[in-house]
């Protein structure tokens, strides 16, 4: 493989036949791929009770970024159609399995219906780290009381434009979602642990990205908004981040 400049370190291959030795992955009992040709710029990925799992409208690139690392992993590469081309899906294990399992099953239907080769890089790049704001704040985290279930896990952030709402969240799932508004990695170091439950409002530019930290004529930016609502800000630095390469994938055929 030729070098590529800023990497570190290249992973395993993730490929149906370049599992570690000895591991071996489960696959759903039964799964469904269509096309969607709906036009809807709303799309959402769950996992259901009974390891069932619910794909409406869905990007390839966003289900590489679920199943090879939970959302936290930026995905670079790959044919163009990974972003445009969006799908559903419905598939079930035919009984409870938890989260991490689930995904796992995912990779598997990425791997043998798409034919998808991917591989982990790690890479020195601009990210920015999510940490204490270190002034009093109006609204501050709350600790929550939520019970939050093994599988069909409905605790985490519900996100929308200019929204997040966390319900029993941790701040793994924070830092997961900030990556996507602003466009870049963003890592922990809050020093925080356990639930949360709060509300973080902005307002978004026209993009609905906010890579600028100064807020617009019609309120505050991300950037504004989490040292206000939350105590905590996103401070710009540079550091190792993981990524995952595609190298190639096909559009399967419709179930």
């Amino acid at each position: 493989m030729p070098s590529v400049p800023g990497v570190l370190a290249v992973g395993l291959l993730l490929t149906t036949s370049g599992h570690a030795i000895g591991q071996t992955r489960a696959a759903f009992e039964a799964a469904s791929v269509k096309r969607n040709v709906s036009g809807s710029r709303r799309g959402s990925t769950q996992l259901r009770p009974g390891g069932r799992l619910a794909v409406v409208n869905e990007n390839l690139r966003s289900l590489v970024r679920d199943a090879y690392g939970e959302g936290r992993l930026e995905v670079v590469g790959g044919p163009k159609w990974l972003d445009t081309d969006t799908w559903d899906i419905a598939a079930t294990a035919g009984r409870d399995v938890a989260d991490d399992d689930a995904w796992g099953m995912l990779r598997t239907l990425l791997e043998q219906r798409f034919k998808l080769v991917a591989r982990r890089e790690i890479r020195e790049q601009p990210i920015y780290a999510l940490v204490p704001a270190g002034k009093r704040s109006a609204s501050p985290l709350r600790p929550s009381s939520t019970d939050c279930p093994i599988t069909g896990n409905s605790c985490g952030i519900q996100s929308a434009q200019g929204r997040l709402v966390g319900t029993a969240a941790e701040m793994s799932d924070l830092v997961r979602s900030l990556s996507r508004v602003v466009g870049r990695p963003v890592i922990d170091k809050t020093g925080l642990s356990g639930r949360f439950d709060f509300t973080v409002t902005w307002t978004p530019d026209v993009a609905g990205t906010l890579e600028s930290a100064a807020p617009d004529a019609q309120g505050n930016s991300i950037f504004t908004a989490l040292t206000e609502q939350l105590n905590l800000k996103l401070e710009p630095q540079r550091g190792p981040v993981a990524i995952i390469v595609v190298d190639s994938a096909e559009r399967p055929l419709d179930d």
